[in-house]
């Protein structure tokens, strides 16, 4: 059969880029850690079909492993709620694909928001980034209608209640646990949420392989950065506070 005439450098970028070791790939495509081994070095030529297996494996495009060096992949937010505000590293494959994911969803809303001639959204920024929290809470508390001491009931139905809410007020609201597939599972430590604002389509995700109590704080975390979009250090303490207090 046909030899690929690949960049065996970018195997080993592929592989270790999807998170797995050279025995657990070895698995995924049903060949020997020798083989593997063989065909990171360079020394056994792989076929058009054992390389398109390996690149679906490591989920990454065929045409990567043509490359000459690995892509420089950066973030495309400023910003992510990690496990104790820590900063972020070197983002997971998941969460790559998965931030490119929510990217292309949202430029697909707000362009057929934009056909069926609805006007900017009038939640995003609001406020600035010199409202209190007390300030902050109260606008989210006045367009959810949520009263100050809400009767929550099961924790479940008060989650889901806020999510239609924070819907209705134009707001996307996505939710998973992985990217698809159990085998590509959505790290709490490394993210729990995002927000990605938008003048017409802002997006909320929420990281549901975290806990439910962890889940809903991340909710209004996030909607905090819509009322008001702000990304530094004095900041976050601000929206930190005001989910707080919205709790």
């Amino acid at each position: 059969m046909a030899t690929a005439n690949i960049n065996t450098k970018m195997l080993t970028w592929a592989r270790e880029r999807s998170g797995y070791s050279l025995p657990e790939f070895a698995r995924k495509c049903a060949v020997t850690e020798e083989r593997l081994a063989e065909w990171e070095a360079g020394e056994q030529p792989l076929t058009f079909n054992q390389a398109m297996v390996f690149a679906d494996k490591a989920h990454v495009p065929f045409g990567y492993l043509f490359l000459i060096a690995p892509p420089v992949e950066t973030l495309p937010l400023p910003d992510l709620r990690t496990s104790d505000s820590r900063p972020m590293q070197q983002p997971s494959a998941e969460l790559m694909d998965l931030l490119k994911l929510m990217l292309q969803r949202q430029e697909w809303y707000r362009e057929y928001l934009k056909q069926q001639l609805v006007g900017p959204n009038p939640f995003v920024s609001r406020l600035s980034v010199h409202s209190s929290v007390e300030d902050i809470v109260k606008d989210m508390r006045q367009a959810m209608k949520v009263g100050l001491y809400p009767e929550r009931g099961n924790s479940d139905d008060y989650y889901r209640t806020l999510v239609n809410r924070i819907e209705a007020l134009g707001i996307l609201v996505m939710r998973q646990a992985n990217l698809g597939h159990h085998t590509r599972p959505l790290r709490v430590e490394e993210f729990r949420g995002f927000a990605i604002t938008d003048d017409y389509a802002p997006v909320i995700f929420v990281n549901h392989a975290d806990s439910p109590g962890a889940r809903l704080f991340t909710l209004v975390h996030e909607l905090c950065h819509m009322d008001w979009s702000v990304w530094n250090f004095r900041w976050r303490r601000t929206e930190y506070s005001s989910a707080r207090n919205f709790m």
